[in-house]
């Protein structure tokens, strides 16, 4: 078992996407809260690090890619890392660059998992089989604190990010403070909802409230009314926190801003298939106001995603079953203001 005296230097591998880095965020809750003097650092990609300042628990990031999304080199890596003096890093995603990293820049405990060509580099290794694991990326992530003697409870965490850390008032955008977000695009990373469908749901909504259409890439959808604003592909990331951090209600399908969302206390509707590694159970959004509307079972269907990052499954969501889920949603919030 690891023993920690509390004074340590960790660092908390996480360089992938959004999404994966704030599902991430409360194994450094869980160590500052057993050990409040530790100083941890997360080690992410350059996109994604604006998040860490709204991060309370990491007290600082660093980078496995340059300004424009291209991987820094091995010597630059273990440079980085040799000069912190880690006592501790935690593969939480590993990948053989960070690695052989971490090896070379001597850090002495290094846990990941135990399944994969590069694993050798890793000196305490953990048996965790994530896709049949049935369990939720969080409590997976949480998984590798066992070595140290945390308990896990399964669903119990969620991951927090502090709102009022310096996120500005909606720029720009001259629109009511009652608004919601829909955000169409998923990155192709699992089944969404149709983009016809999330146009439909934007026109019925814009009724009564504002709607803010964001995303960014090639899932633009086409919706008009005098109520929607369309901000598709004309937001950064900190524009994008100042959006979502005081919207009403946050709906997409599983996406990073989903889970920014609500690590952030929004109200947030995700529309996911009923898949075992690509639905709810791994991937769903967690918080005290997280909510997840999955297809009605359909017969015979497996589902799989295709090209365009669509399932048949998902149309059998319809905007009816979503515009109420929604309204319900936001009738709960108010209640719980008044």
């Amino acid at each position: 078992m690891i023993k920690l005296r509390g004074k340590e230097k960790v660092l908390i591998v996480r360089p992938d996407r959004l999404g994966d880095l704030v599902l991430s965020l409360p194994v450094a809750a869980r160590l500052k809260s057993a050990y409040p003097g530790l100083e941890i650092h997360a080690l992410v990609s350059h996109y994604n690090s604006p998040v860490l300042q709204f991060a309370g628990n990491i007290n600082r990031g660093l980078y496995t890619t340059d300004s424009h999304g291209k991987p820094l080199n091995i010597d630059k890596l273990v440079w980085m890392l040799e000069r912190e003096s880690y006592h501790l890093a935690l593969f939480l995603k590993p990948g053989w660059r960070t690695a052989l990293a971490a090896f070379l820049a001597d850090i002495p405990l290094r846990v990941g998992t135990s399944r994969r060509p590069y694993s050798f580099l890793f000196n305490i290794k953990a048996r965790l089989p994530r896709r049949k694991s049935g369990m939720h990326e969080i409590d997976l992530n949480l998984s590798l604190l066992r070595p140290m003697g945390f308990d896990i409870t399964p669903g119990a965490a969620f991951p927090e990010l502090i709102k009022s850390a310096g996120i500005a008032p909606p720029f720009a955008l001259k629109v009511e403070s009652n608004y919601i977000i829909i955000h169409p695009g998923s990155g192709g990373s699992a089944p969404n909802w149709p983009a016809k469908l999330y146009a439909q749901l934007a026109e019925l909504i814009s009724r009564d409230l504002s709607v803010v259409i964001t995303g960014k890439g090639v899932e633009q959808v086409s919706v008009n009314g005098k109520n929607i604003h369309n901000m598709f592909d004309k937001t950064d990331f900190e524009q994008l926190m100042s959006l979502v951090a005081q919207a009403k209600l946050f709906i997409s399908g599983s996406t990073g801003p989903l889970h920014l969302a609500a690590a952030l206390g929004v109200p947030v509707l995700a529309l996911m298939p009923d898949h075992p590694t690509l639905g709810p159970v791994r991937w769903g959004p967690r918080g005290k106001k997280a909510f997840t509307l999955t297809p009605p079972k359909q017969s015979g269907h497996v589902c799989r995603i295709k090209n365009d990052g669509s399932c048949p499954c998902m149309a059998s969501l319809s905007v009816d079953m979503v515009y109420k889920s929604a309204l319900g949603i936001l009738s709960s919030s108010e209640k719980a203001i008044e």
